[in-house]
């Protein structure tokens, strides 16, 4: 048994594309397919390969000369599987091959013994060197033409040395899920059709995914996060790896385009080192079969020992779906699966269940599918919207999880257990709660939302999916109490579904001095102002209007740790805008204004009275008296505060403000298929910074959309936190919303009728003024959406490996000072 947590090539190596010289032994041949491992391949006595181009082209050799490309040759593996600077970087004249001799020269030193080791079955070595074994493995995916045309693919244009970077931080994104699969070694010692090896040894097949299938067409393979995707991988000519999810296993063809439990890219893993079924030969249609999948994901060439090897489909010909039952694994599958209790000297402990979950907590938040499908019955993903409103029309694994709590179930969860808690619905109002609020009723509230978010919750299975039905948004920005009628509660009646982070910290994720649960009496305000935010939104979060989504850097210390790399890279401290400038000063005066008002009455009395001291306005005894009952007054009235004095303890509160990064909140608006809107104007700037890569250039097709969107009217809330009914025009302005978002998000063109609003359904009635405030509108909408080089990089790692758009549009929402 061994564990192990992944590691990103560039850390591990050293980032390979920054520096640039000539060394002694300079190679411009870079070997996609090491030559050591071609030779696994060759007939005994021979030092040639037979090397088959299924796709040979005419290519011109001179002004007025082609040449067909041969289809069958023979060479050795020093001519095979090699392409002139396929990673060689360049900075002016100046070339590197460093990734060729230290980057891929290191993975290879270390995967040939390894490997030797899995064909010798020698259960030392292969535990030794085990993670160097899936490293290759992972390696041979990633560096071939076919891998780099994958990661172009998700990128789009990429410079080599950019090319080379991404290649290298995608690196080990593969190992956790596949140390999880069931391994078996196939022989091929026994028949007389021996394993071919292909210029992309790394094979997928899924039985419900040929070569070409819709949305698989070439560079694209299933991924191995897929219920039904095998990997196989032939070691030599004689030995081929199978590995194959275990969910598969056991349903043999339920779900097989489903994720599998727990999928991910990015994690920590634990795997027995012993665990390997074998002792299977295989016949010679067998052989055939699976050198029929290896040949049918080829980008170009296929090697064998025998030219008759190279052609299996002249015998193999049950097709694709064929090969199936010759990958499945036999016996033995008892090796796998089953829970894993670790011990430790210090007295620590451990767990992982078969899918690699550290905790059991996902069976007390599993549910019952609904057993009778109807267009009007509630959905069963939890959404809160009817069947025919949600997921009716989708294919099974493009819906959300019909069998674990949805992130609308768990906030619902949340309120119910605020309620209780708090007994809010046996109390006379808000103020005789704070009376009661202690530090018990801290503890249990965020105890709740520890056990609804486990820190092994996959929390990409729980976000909504892209559709096309309703507008949905997403605030790249903070959720806060004291601004949430300006950036959500106000500016819900012009979406459909708002997406907001959660404005609770997970315990589960932090150190006991800094836990809300352990520590409960530093928490004891924020608590108070998170539960108000969250029955605040209750209504609108049952009527699924509202998703709050805890924040990824809670859950994952992968992800949380890229985006640290992302921070660090960033040139210089980041500046506030003046409008986020102005915030901050006025939160922090709101906040230390607030830490006065709940002085003990003796020590606010003695402070008030140095300030009029420094002020030169020295107040009698009864005027500070006075001053300390109106403090304490306008204290009692203040629905954020708690009612008991502000702790002499050294240790001080906590006060949270949760919001989301622009890279966080772009993977999530992607994974949500969202438009993003934000009152930051530091947020604004950095949604517009190009990162090299992708420059905002407005759409031209949307021009005319952006520039009526930016004239509706946005009014929210002066005084309440929320609006009683649908402010004047919002309907008209949602619809328009709702007009320009399909219209982006499916690449169409829209004619928006909003300039037709009259002045008075569009704007508030007379007495209303006060009540309601207007926010200017500024519309972006740029070509290919907000890409990102670092946000495709986290979508790819912990996100989906299917294409995922990014968002298209972006709405700033600021203050309208005249109207």
């Amino acid at each position: 048994m061994t564990a192990f947590s992944h590691a990103q090539y560039c850390r591990h190596h050293g980032s390979f594309s920054g520096e640039h010289r000539m060394p002694e032994q300079f190679t411009r041949n870079n070997h996609y397919v090491p030559q050591w491992y071609q030779r696994g391949f060759l007939a005994k006595g021979s030092h040639k390969l037979h090397v088959l181009n299924v796709t040979p082209m005419t290519r011109p050799v001179g002004d007025d000369r082609t040449v067909i490309e041969p289809e069958l040759e023979s060479n050795s593996p020093k001519l095979l599987f090699k392409e002139v600077d396929l990673y060689t970087t360049r900075f002016g004249e100046d070339l590197n091959d460093d990734i060729e001799r230290l980057l891929f020269g290191k993975i290879d030193f270390d995967g040939a013994p390894a490997v030797r080791a899995w064909i010798a079955n020698d259960v030392v070595e292969i535990h030794k060197r085990f993670h160097d074994f899936f490293r290759y493995i992972d390696a041979q995916k990633l560096r071939t033409p076919k891998g780099l045309d994958w990661i172009l693919k998700r990128y789009g244009a990429l410079s080599q040395t950019k090319l080379m970077e991404e290649m290298q931080r995608l690196g080990e994104m593969h190992i956790a899920m596949w140390t999880e699969a069931v391994r078996e070694i196939v022989s091929a010692r026994l028949s007389g059709v021996k394993f071919v090896v292909s210029d992309h040894p790394v094979t997928m097949y899924h039985q419900l995914v040929p070569p070409g299938t819709s949305g698989y067409e070439y560079p694209n393979d299933p991924g191995i996060d897929l219920v039904g995707s095998q990997t196989i991988f032939a070691l030599d000519a004689n030995h081929c790896l199978i590995l194959t999810n275990l969910e598969y296993v056991d349903s043999r063809g339920e779900r097989l385009l489903s994720r599998r439990t727990n999928a991910r890219f990015r994690s920590g893993s634990l795997a027995r080192t012993d665990a390997c079924i074998r002792g299977r030969d295989l016949n010679d249609a067998e052989v055939r079969a699976i050198n029929f999948a290896i040949k049918s994901r080829a980008r170009k060439y296929v090697a064998a020992s025998d030219p008759e090897f190279l052609y299996p489909e002249r015998e193999h010909l049950s097709g694709w779906e064929g090969v199936a039952p010759v990958l499945m694994p036999k016996s033995q599958t008892w090796l796998f699966g089953g829970e894993t209790f670790i011990g430790y000297k210090d007295g620590r402990t451990d767990y992982r269940d078969p899918f690699g979950r550290t905790s059991s907590a996902h069976k007390y938040l599993a549910k019952e599918s609904p057993k009778e499908i109807s267009s009007d019955l509630p959905c069963g993903c939890g959404s809160g919207f009817a069947f025919s409103a949600c997921c009716d029309g989708r294919a099974v694994h493009e819906r959300p999880s019909w069998t674990t709590l949805s992130i609308r179930e768990r906030n619902l969860a949340l309120c119910r257990a605020v309620r209780g808690i708090l007994e809010v619905d046996k109390s006379t109002g808000w103020l005789e709660i704070r009376e009661r609020l202690n530090n018990d009723h801290v503890r249990r509230i965020n105890e709740a939302f520890a056990a609804l978010w486990p820190l092994d919750t996959s929390l990409a299975e729980l976000l909504p999916w892209p559709q096309l039905r309703r507008s949905r948004a997403l605030l790249l920005g903070m959720v806060d109490p004291r601004t949430v009628q300006r950036t959500l509660t106000g500016i819900l009646p012009y979406f459909d579904e708002v997406i907001a982070v959660h404005p609770f910290i997970n315990p589960n994720g932090v150190r006991p001095e800094y836990s809300p649960i352990t520590s409960p009496g530093k928490f004891k305000e924020q608590t108070l102002r998170n539960c108000i935010t969250l029955l605040v939104l209750e209504p609108d979060i049952w009527a699924g209007k509202v998703h709050l989504v805890p924040d990824p850097l809670d859950f994952d210390p992968g992800f949380r740790n890229e985006i640290m790399q992302i921070m660090e890279s960033r040139c210089g401290d980041m500046e506030l805008g003046p409008l986020d400038s102005q915030l901050s000063k006025a939160l922090s005066r709101d906040e230390m204004l607030r830490a006065i008002r709940r002085l003990p009455p003796k020590e606010l009395k003695e402070y008030m009275r140095r300030r009029s001291e420094e002020a030169g306005d020295l107040l009698s005894d009864t005027q500070l008296d006075q001053v300390v009952v109106t403090m304490k007054r306008d204290l009692e009235n203040d629905d954020l505060a708690t009612l008991d004095p502000l702790s002499g303890s050294k240790e001080g509160e906590f006060k949270t403000l949760k919001g989301l990064s622009r890279e966080t909140g772009l993977y999530m608006a992607a994974m949500t298929g969202s438009i993003v809107y934000t009152d930051s104007d530091t947020q604004w700037r950095l949604l517009h910074e190009t990162d090299g890569l992708h420059e905002y250039q407005p759409l031209p097709e949307f021009t005319g959309i952006a520039k009526e969107l930016s004239q509706c009217e946005f009014w929210v809330p002066g005084e309440s936190i929320a609006h009683d009914t649908d402010p004047p025009g919002a309907m008209k302005v949602r619809e328009a919303i709702r007009q320009a978002f399909v219209g982006t998000r499916s690449n169409g063109t829209v004619e928006l009728q909003t300039s037709d609003q009259d002045s008075e359904a569009s704007s508030p009635a007379d007495g209303h003024e006060a009540t309601l405030l207007p926010l200017r509108v500024d519309v972006s909408i740029p070509q290919g959406g907000f890409q990102r080089t670092d946000v495709t990089r986290l979508l790819l790692q912990f996100g989906r490996q299917t294409d995922v758009a990014a968002a298209p549009m972006g709405l700033f929402l600021t203050a309208r000072l005249e109207r």
